[in-house]
């Protein structure tokens, strides 16, 4: 029943479901990946606890007020609110199910992208050269599941010293991963050695293979070492 009505759904929609470009980086750096199902086991708890909170306090009404009157308008009454409960419950669950499905991770040796929503796909591409810091956090349903997410943020100029204007934090949110932590040094390691390159924003021009340029390519090869070893450590279960 979930996949016709979600592929149903995202043809209407006009939403891909295909992973999305790969940002900037170097040809075969690019590695694709998604949350843990475990994610899913999450979403469901949270349904499940907000359902419970939210159609309570109706249910516990209802038979208040029924308490005097007919058996089977007792029976009726609380036979809609359950009816309106589960469809509550269903209709909140599809929505997290969706946005699991339609949500991915892509990384390169220069870049990370995330695309997560259906109704409003937001994508986001975050470059080592303007990360500013990486985090874990982890509540206590996480840790119980062994999931956690990592944040990525960044800090981009507001149009220069001469207007005064505020720097602008971006962040990006890698849901529900698996060994947060070690993703986390992996991708530090990744803003280290792309840095310690002195790579850019821009394409690298040619340049004769010798002194800084092949400590530059050394550098390169263990950046894509590392991209390989990320992927590794996301896909362990």
């Amino acid at each position: 029943m979930y996949e016709p009505t979600r592929s149903l759904l995202l043809r209407v929609l006009a939403a891909p479901e295909a992973p999305p470009e790969a940002p900037a980086g170097s040809p075969g750096s690019t590695r694709v990946f998604r949350a843990s199902r475990k994610l899913l086991t999450l979403r469901a708890l949270q349904v499940a606890l907000v359902g419970l909170i939210t159609m309570l306090p109706e249910t516990l009404g209802l038979a208040a007020v029924l308490a005097g009157g007919h058996p089977w308008q007792v029976a009726l009454g609380l036979g809609i609110v359950l009816a309106v409960a589960v469809a509550f419950t269903l209709a909140h669950w599809f929505v997290a199910r969706l946005d699991y499905d339609m949500r991915y991770y892509v990384v390169t040796d220069r870049s990370l992208r995330i695309r997560e929503g259906a109704l409003v796909i937001r994508e986001s591409t975050f470059t080592f050269a303007n990360v500013q810091n990486v985090s874990v956090a982890q509540g206590p349903i996480d840790r119980l599941l062994g999931i956690s997410d990592v944040r990525i943020e960044t800090a981009g100029g507001g149009g220069g010293p001469e207007k005064q204007q505020p720097f602008v934090s971006h962040r990006g949110v890698l849901a529900g991963i698996e060994n947060g932590e070690e993703v986390r040094d992996r991708i530090l390691v990744l803003l280290k050695a792309y840095r310690d390159a002195g790579l850019g924003d821009h394409e690298p021009a040619a340049t004769t293979t010798t002194g800084a340029s092949r400590a530059a390519l050394e550098t390169l090869r263990e950046v894509r070492d590392e991209v390989r070893g990320l992927r590794g450590v996301i896909e362990a279960r």
